[in-house]
């Protein structure tokens, strides 16, 4: 099902593989940040600011990881309600 924005581009369920891809990726990418930075930070002598930063970019890249489910829950309500709205929208035919 299609309804149209306002700029006239259709919005859908057919942007739905882009968005699950687009989350696969950067997921597999923080993953592999994350496994870098532990390699980078094992020759760092501890509490030096190189390792202090390195320490904070990983936390924060483990907590973006955190929260992917929640994103992936809501893009997953906004294609739903896409589909409703479309659904609801529907013109009669005349």
């Amino acid at each position: 099902m299609k309804t149209t924005s306002k700029r006239g581009q259709a919005v859908g369920i057919q942007g739905l593989p882009a968005i699950a891809i687009a989350i696969g990726v950067v997921a597999v990418v923080s993953v592999v940040m994350l496994a870098i930075l532990s390699g980078i930070n094992a020759g760092f002598t501890p509490g030096s600011l190189e390792a202090n930063a390195t320490v904070t970019a990983s936390t924060g890249i483990s907590n973006l990881l955190a929260q992917l489910p929640l994103i992936g829950t809501i893009v997953g309500l906004l294609v739903l309600f896409v589909i409703a709205v479309g659904a609801f929208s529907r013109q009669p035919a005349a």
